[in-house]
């Protein structure tokens, strides 16, 4: 069975939102039609209201996690105010922070082939976003209604961060489902290139919950015996459900004595402003007609509607692109249908396709009159407001989850297949077949490797997983005597393998360039590791950018345990956008002379750079990326991208564990600086006082390496030298003798030789 991971804030044991029996009307069928729902939520802590009456209706089995929410109106106010930046998108934004730790998990734990995130509110999307770009799942975006609108939110701040929410879920989701038509058309219009992703499901009522409550309202009978009620169940609102009309109508039909509180009643249940009902009803003097009263359960809100003689519905032509959720459950209580609506709106067109013969105007104290006094005086006339069978049928529960679960097939099917792509594309590459695009250019990743088939195939998965395309990959085992020879076989034509003796990594780059076929290179070791979206992202970049050759982000440092195993551990992308990280961009060759601030494995490079520098310098032993960034870095400028793209994992068994012969660094950086002085392309350069100390710490290090397990006389020569490039290390001069001295109690016997190192423990550099 497929899974589902559904996003969503509004969910048991939150009370009083009929956004609730969405998601968990979704969760309850969708396992009928060969999807397992995993619900990611909101701690219970964060919803104004709870309640237990639902928790019935979860599925046996249900997977359902929670994060840590604050509403910034309850939480984190100060004398009944906030900060507005905590209410945006919403007052839950701080959901998002925590729900993508534990999203991760989830998608770690169960591998959901679907995101399925529904607003409102708003941050879920966030949410959603951000899991898809980290994991590259396909994702599904739950609208329901418009976001932003003319005049909505009312501030312009959360009004902007809708329309970026929404620009962003349009154009990254695999499809977008609104509840509406005229939802759909609108967001058709405004996102053209989308317009083929955007789809249409609506709400529905759940008949399993009907058929328990009929028995009770039958025994009940009608609400109030002897006069006629009038139901509205749920939220009113003073603009989207505006009651003054309604009010002014009850009040012209009381004074023309049509009716009493004798005769109709006008209840609200739950409608959450009270106090704007009471003082309508306070205003028009039909206190003795309207009753507002608190919410219920679920159920017994069922139940209320079953025995209400009609039902109420009030939607203003701001919403026209909007239908009420509980439209459906009051079509399948069979009551007549009292709709209060602008006739061009979808609420009035979905009620008159279902046979409802007629609505009045919200807006029109005397549309309301005239129908509500039509529905008193003449009985059959109520016959004329009820919906069709058909249309109760259609609106199911159970059939609104079978339609998603098309969507959710389609999405999987689409991804599918771009992953597909990826990976035939890899397939014919390696058969000498050759495959144009006009889209994207040719990447070939280079990837060496030496006697890590622990790690080997974590490596590949992840470059094989990107979502860009076409690549080609290509290994160089650079004489491995282990079993990385059988790992790479799993892979059969997905790569292209070559072998040879083993001559280092420099030597294993160089000869994998030389087979590449690519336009531009990107490199991975055979114990690292990339992040989701790295290629498409670096790739984006260069053909935004023609003028730039060189790409790279930053990366993450992977240390293992005392036991050599590396801990789980999130590495989050961050900034996902192409915007650059000024300080470390353009040119870069004073600050490389100080820091190694670019690695290799976060790196793409257009060809010609690599063909301009001459490769890597298989003389060195390690240190080799080093300088060939640092030759790079002399002849073109770079670019650094502001997100985290790879991870270099710490290799107990790497040779930059164990203190090597030569000083590569040191030697390297007095090469650079010898061939290209001080100062970088634009004429900024390094203080040479700062230079020297950087050298003398080098040197020091590399003395110290060898003065602890390695070779004493070594170390004596490299503190020597650390001395020299700082007269001032003082350190330094003593460890230079004290490490002679121990260089001749060695040979002399006296005492016992460290543990040095092997060229054999080589791995990479």
């Amino acid at each position: 069975m497929k899974r589902v991971l559904m996003i969503a804030f509004h969910f048991p044991p939150l009370a009083g939102s009929s956004g609730i029996q969405r998601t968990l009307r979704f969760a309850r069928h969708l396992p009928a039609f060969g999807w397992q729902p995993l619900v990611l939520t909101a701690m219970p802590g964060a919803y104004e209201r709870i309640g237990d009456d639902l928790d019935q209706d979860l599925p046996a089995g249900l997977v359902v996690r929670r994060a840590l929410a604050f509403d910034a109106a309850r939480h984190l106010s100060f004398r009944g105010r906030h900060t507005g930046l905590l209410a945006r998108p919403d007052r839950w934004m701080t959901w998002q922070f925590d729900a993508v730790r534990v999203g991760s998990g989830m998608i770690r734990e169960f591998r959901p082939d679907v995101l399925w995130s529904t607003y409102p509110i708003a941050t879920a999307h966030l949410i959603a976003e951000k899991l898809h770009r980290r994991y590259k799942v396909p994702w599904i975006a739950d609208f329901r209604d418009p976001m932003a609108q003319v005049g909505y939110p009312a501030d312009p701040k959360t009004r902007a961060a809708f329309e970026r929410i929404e620009e962003v879920a349009l154009t990254n989701a695999a499809l977008s489902v609104f509840t509406a038509p005229g939802a759909a058309r609108e967001y058709r219009a405004r996102y053209p290139k989308c317009s083929g992703r955007v789809r249409v499901i609506e709400n529905g009522y759940d008949e399993e919950s009907f058929l328990a409550g009929e028995t009770d309202a039958a025994k009940l009978g009608p609400l109030t015996p002897g006069a006629a009620t009038l139901l509205h169940s749920g939220i009113v609102y003073s603009s989207e459900r505006d009651p003054s009309h309604l009010m002014q109508a009850l009040s012209d039909l009381k004074r023309a004595g049509a009716i009493d509180g004798g005769r109709l009643r006008v209840r609200f249940r739950a409608p959450l402003h009270d106090n704007l009902l009471i003082s309508l009803a306070r205003r028009f003097n039909i206190e003795d007609i309207v009753e507002v009263l608190p919410p219920v359960p679920y159920r017994e809100a069922l139940v209320e509607m079953l025995r209400a003689d009609a039902l109420l519905v009030l939607q203003a032509s701001n919403c026209n692109l909007q239908i009420p959720a509980k439209l459906y459950e009051y079509f399948r209580a069979r009551r007549p249908l009292i709709i209060l609506t602008d006739p061009d709106g979808d609420t009035a067109k979905v009620a008159l396709d279902a046979g409802i013969a007629r609505v009045a105007r919200l807006d029109r104290a005397d549309d309301i009159a005239a129908l509500i006094d039509d529905f008193l005086e003449e009985p059959r006339f109520g016959s004329g407001l009820l919906p069709s069978e058909d249309a109760v049928r259609a609106a199911s529960r159970e059939g609104r989850a079978e339609a998603l679960a098309g969507l959710l097939s389609e999405a999987a099917l689409s991804s599918s297949d771009r992953r597909n792509f990826t990976t035939e594309f890899a397939t014919q590459a390696s058969a000498g077949v050759t495959m144009a695009s006009t889209l994207n250019p040719l990447v070939s990743v280079v990837v060496p490797t030496y006697n890590c088939e622990k790690y080997l195939s974590a490596a590949l998965d992840r470059v094989l997983s990107q979502d860009y395309a076409p690549f080609e990959v290509v290994v160089v085992d650079d004489g491995s005597t282990d079993h990385t020879l059988d790992v790479l076989a799993t892979y059969e034509n997905r790569v292209r393998v070559f072998r040879q003796s083993n001559r280092g990594p420099a030597a294993a780059r160089n000869v994998a360039v030389r087979e590449a076929r690519g336009e531009f290179l990107a490199f991975v070791d055979g114990d690292d590791l990339w992040l989701p979206g790295k290629l498409s992202a670096q790739m984006a970049y260069l053909e935004k950018n023609p003028e730039s050759k060189v790409v790279y982000g930053s990366w993450y440092e992977w240390y293992p345990d005392k036991d050599g195993s590396f801990p789980e551990q999130i590495f989050e992308i961050g900034d996902e956008s192409l915007a650059l990280e000024e300080a470390n961009s353009g040119w870069v060759y004073s600050k490389l002379l100080m820091d190694s601030i670019i690695h290799i494995i976060s790196a793409v490079i257009d060809r010609s750079v690599y063909d301009a520098v001459n490769g890597f310098d298989e003389s060195l032993e390690s240190g080799s990326d080093y300088d060939f960034w640092l030759r790079v870095s002399r002849n073109f400028q770079v670019a650094k991208l502001r997100r985290n793209v790879a991870v270099y994992r710490q290799n107990p068994a790497s040779i930059t564990s164990f203190p090597r012969k030569d000083d590569n660094a040191y030697r390297l950086l007095r090469r650079a600086i010898d061939t290209y002085g001080l100062e970088d392309g634009m004429g900024n350069g390094v203080d040479s006082r700062m230079f020297a100390r950087r050298l003398s710490s080098l040197a020091f290090m590399h003395g110290y390496l060898h003065y602890r397990k390695g070779d004493p006389q070594i170390a004596s020569s490299s503190f020597a030298r650390a001395w020299r490039e700082n007269p001032l290390y003082w350190k330094a001069a003593g460890l230079a003798v004290a490490a002679g001295i121990k260089s001749r109690l060695i040979k002399a016997g006296l005492i016992q030789s460290p543990s040095g190192w092997s060229r054999a423990d080589r791995v990479r550099d």
